[in-house]
């Protein structure tokens, strides 16, 4: 007998277009692989006026969003309107009204995920979320299940796509940050106001959210260390590429063995080309995970796209129809949170023409650092320099520039190296000896 679970959509942009066109496509290979059939009964949503997806009906319509939530018709609440206000509000009203819910709300989990997660165990509803955090990629799911007999000591990924798209153009065609970022708003990679996702909030959300399954541990966002890429410059692609690395925007939290604390940040880095998100490019995403017994694990995906989404939210209906148990609501656990530290680092300088530091400083900037050695680097057609510096122990990168900053003035930025790196033959490098 097909079971029928009645839904009630909150929000019809591009993540409920997805998931209506999803219902359709899928709907008969459900009943015949699960005996589900997931039926959409009301959606709400601001413009009546607007055109639809094409499987989209208009006897669906509805604009309160307390007609869904508290409606004894519907089973299943899809939460897709996003923000804060009324979407917080909606959820508790659905949970409380005996639906369970899914929601694809970064945001809103990494602020408010406590309270709902507290609100769904009360109410014993499921409260689901795998397409809050890497759209079409499992990477909950497997959090959730494989790396339950596993403990994680660390995850590192690619987690914006926008951001993703505009350092792999600045690379490949050496364009400035606003030439790229014109090219992604064009392509619809990126919003007029792509604050939250150059800026690095988008991946700070998505972080956090992964923490809190990967750990069992919360974290609040403003712990988390954040550089975003508006600041990247097409001379910081350049030395990349001449080390051998690409210049990418990494979400990383990594236990630390010695003294139990979490090492999180999102930031611009350098990969060395063995590294695992090394190839991840354009509008990829991509979270390497490693457990104790397993190893490292890599899961990729598009990171854009109104169906890689729905799938991850019909995902999530499917497994509401299967079970009632969550995983979301087990008891956070204190757990203490440190900066990132690396052992390599790019160092860049803008200067004029004429005014650069030059690679009579390189030793003066190892002896400050610590470090052992150091490649001088130069883009001389765009004003800047740099040095590739090699460091006896890890460091913190705004360690590296507090101490950079008593060598060298003017605008200075510094990029953690990680994996192996070219060093090139045309220039030269110190070496301070070791004592």
């Amino acid at each position: 007998m097909i079971k029928t679970l009645r839904i009630g959509m909150l929000g019809c942009g591009v993540v409920g277009g997805g998931v209506v066109e999803a219902l359709h496509l899928n709907s008969n290979h459900m009943e015949v692989q699960f005996g589900f059939r997931f039926e959409l009964v009301r959606v709400v949503v601001r413009d009546f006026t607007r055109l639809r997806t094409q499987h989209f009906l208009s006897e669906w319509l509805e604009s309160d969003w307390r007609r869904v939530t508290e409606a004894d018709d519907i089973d299943i609440v899809i939460e897709a309107i996003g923000g804060i206000t009324p979407a917080y509000e909606a959820i508790v009203s659905a949970l409380r009204h005996g639906k369970h819910v899914v929601t694809a709300n970064k945001e809103l989990l990494a602020t408010f995920g406590d309270e709902m997660f507290q609100v769904a165990k009360q109410c014993n509803r499921q409260l689901l979320f795998e397409a809050s955090v890497l759209w079409g990629i499992p990477a909950l799911h497997a959090l959730q299940t494989y790396f339950a007999a596993n403990r994680v000591t660390r995850l590192r990924g690619i987690m914006n796509g926008t951001t993703n798209y505009i350092l792999t153009r600045m690379g490949e065609a050496d364009l400035g940050f606003a030439q790229a970022l014109a090219e992604a708003q064009a392509a619809g990679y990126a919003e007029a106001d792509p604050t939250a996702d150059v800026e690095g909030f988008d991946a700070r959300y998505k972080l956090q959210i992964l923490i809190r399954q990967a750990f069992a541990a919360d974290v609040d966002t403003i712990e988390i260390e954040m550089k975003g890429i508006s600041g990247v410059e097409a001379a910081d692609l350049v030395m990349a590429r001449e080390l051998g690395c690409k210049l990418k925007l990494v979400a990383e939290a990594a236990l630390d063995p010695c003294d139990g604390k979490l090492a999180v940040a999102v930031r611009p880095v350098l990969l060395g080309n063995k590294d695992a998100l090394y190839h991840v490019d354009d509008v990829q995403n991509a979270l390497c995970v490693t457990g104790n017994l397993v190893g490292d694990l890599v899961f990729m995906g598009p990171g854009a796209g109104a169906f890689p989404t729905a799938s991850a939210v019909v995902e999530d209906l499917v497994k509401i129809a299967f079970t009632s148990l969550d995983r979301e609501t087990a008891r956070a656990v204190e757990l203490d949170v440190k900066a990132v530290r690396a052992a390599a680092y790019l160092v860049r300088r803008k200067c004029d023409f004429g005014t650069c530091a030059g690679e009579v400083v390189t030793q003066t900037l190892l002896q400050e650092l610590g470090g052992q050695s150091a490649h001088y680097l130069s883009v001389a057609s765009e004003g800047v320099e740099g040095w590739a510096i090699f460091l006896s122990e890890e460091r913190t990168a705004s360690d590296v520039l507090k101490q950079v900053a008593k060598v060298l003035a003017g605008v200075v930025e510094c990029y953690p190296i990680y994996g192996a790196v070219i060093r090139p033959a045309q220039v030269r490098e110190t070496v301070v000896a070791a004592g």
